[in-house]
């Protein structure tokens, strides 16, 4: 973080709501903090998968929920998280949508995931030093989208490996 504090966004499936204790049975994104070089760590926030998208993909009522998130602090110190749904043991496809969500008080709360893109695994943020942000997700080929703007807009892909089926 640009304090110098850590943060790790994990994902952990079937849990209960950290908060609340109440069992919600889908994998959620867990951000965990470190003000003292990772010695120690502390459960800061949480985003829950709740009510599938089933307008922008056909398949969320197969998916268990977010994994792989991965976190990008901003310029304007809003935090950006990434989020990956899949779910292969339940019949949906080896990708599902990416979805972005989005914490204005320093990891406590975000904001509902919104649709990032139709596809991708092991989605990556990263910010530049001149201001942009990239986002990277994969499979089945690998694509990279640059924002200017702490991410509210994106561009068009950038397709960086072909895949054989075009998204």
């Amino acid at each position: 973080a640009p304090d110098g504090s850590l943060f790790i966004a994990h994902y952990r499936g079937n849990g209960a709501n950290p908060f609340t204790g109440v069992y919600e049975g889908t994998t959620n994104a867990y951000i965990l903090h470190s003000d003292d070089n990772g010695e120690t760590w502390q459960l800061r926030g949480y985003i829950p998968y709740k009510e599938p998208d089933e307008e922008h993909d056909a398949f969320a009522h197969l998916k268990s929920g977010f994994s792989e998130p991965n976190l990008a602090f901003m310029p304007d110190g809003s935090i950006l998280c990434i989020l990956r749904t899949c779910d292969v043991f339940r019949g949906a496809p080896e990708w599902g949508p990416t979805y972005l969500s989005r914490s204005e008080d320093n990891g406590y709360t975000w904001s509902k995931p919104e649709f990032f893109r139709d596809r991708g695994a092991l989605p990556q943020l990263l910010q530049l030093d001149n201001g942009v942000t990239l986002a990277v997700i994969t499979r089945p080929g690998i694509y990279v989208y640059a924002s200017c703007d702490c991410g509210h807009t994106w561009t068009d892909v950038l397709e960086v490996c072909f895949a054989s089926e075009r998204p």
